[in-house]
């Protein structure tokens, strides 16, 4: 084999290493960020679930309130309603950077319902984005 085509090849190489090394790095980001939006929607869930409003307030941004206080004294006026979520239903969908969206199965006295909400990375954090639809 010519010098050449060894120097070609073992370019050849070294590319596809790189190549496949910044894919499969880009692959487990991707794959740890789903997991990190999971846990954190979980959490949240989990919260919204057993009325903790304290929990509910740290993995939320609420558009429909101007100030923290506010929130969690709706929140905890909130948390006496009962209510049952499918934790194995709630899947993740990337919709840009830090930003996914989660859907999950909720089911109350009053409805049962798949729901979609946002989820944004915010100072490292992944939150669970509760927007104002009035």
């Amino acid at each position: 084999m010519k010098k050449s085509t060894k120097v070609a090849a073992f370019l050849l190489l070294g590319a596809a290493v790189v190549t496949g090394g910044i894919w499969t790095s880009n692959t487990y980001a991707s794959v740890n960020e789903e997991k990190e939006v999971k846990e954190t929607v979980q959490i949240y869930l989990e919260a919204l679930e057993n009325g903790d409003a304290s929990t509910m307030a740290k993995y939320t941004i609420d558009e429909r309130f101007d100030n923290d206080k506010k929130k969690l004294k709706v929140y905890e006026s909130a948390a006496t309603e009962k209510m049952d979520i499918d934790m194995d239903s709630v899947s993740v969908e990337k919709i840009e950077d830090e930003k996914m969206s989660v859907t999950f199965h909720y089911t109350n006295r009053h409805a049962s319902e798949d729901i979609t909400l946002p989820v944004v990375k915010e100072n490292d954090q992944w939150k669970v984005v509760i927007e104002n639809t009035r």
